[in-house]
């Protein structure tokens, strides 16, 4: 989950711009904007769900939404409205994981300093070779698949 949250941001703007669509930098730009406000926005909302529903009950509707927002972007690749749709769903459904997934880690383990420590850095650490593994080719892969999208599931 950390990988394909961190990878998307950076590189959504220009994957968009290179993939058939071919949006415009300000066109592109919007749509990584809907992005980012729905990310920001989305625990705001989380925190009243959260006093109703247990934190494995927040992770599996986030992934449903995080599947369904993968899906219309996959999908709807070619459609203007359906990436600005499937990037302001990804946001909604991207923000509130990590601190659902602290508040389920919480239930079967206890977190401390030091747990909570090698938490991070083992799911972030893998989060290093994003920039590698996508940076390289994203000229070259993004004309023929959408392979952020892929990445992100």
């Amino acid at each position: 989950y950390a990988t394909g949250e961190i990878g998307y941001l950076p590189f959504c703007s220009p994957m968009w711009q290179y993939m058939p669509i071919a949006l415009s930098a300000p066109e592109a730009a919007r749509v990584s904007s809907a992005y980012s406000i729905c990310y920001t926005l989305s625990p705001l909302l989380t925190a009243f769900i959260s006093m109703r529903l247990k934190p494995d009950h927040i992770l599996a509707y986030n992934y449903a939404l995080i599947l369904i927002a993968v899906s219309v972007l996959y999908f709807g690749q070619s459609n203007y409205a359906m990436i600005y749709l499937g990037n302001a769903l990804l946001g909604i459904g991207n923000a509130p994981m990590i601190p659902a997934i602290l508040a389920f880690t919480e239930q079967h383990l206890k977190l401390n300093d030091r747990v909570t420590s090698l938490l991070y850095f083992c799911t972030n650490f893998v989060s290093l070779v994003v920039p590698l593994l996508i940076g390289r080719f994203l000229q070259t892969l993004f004309g023929r698949c959408s392979i952020l999208v892929v990445f992100e599931l």
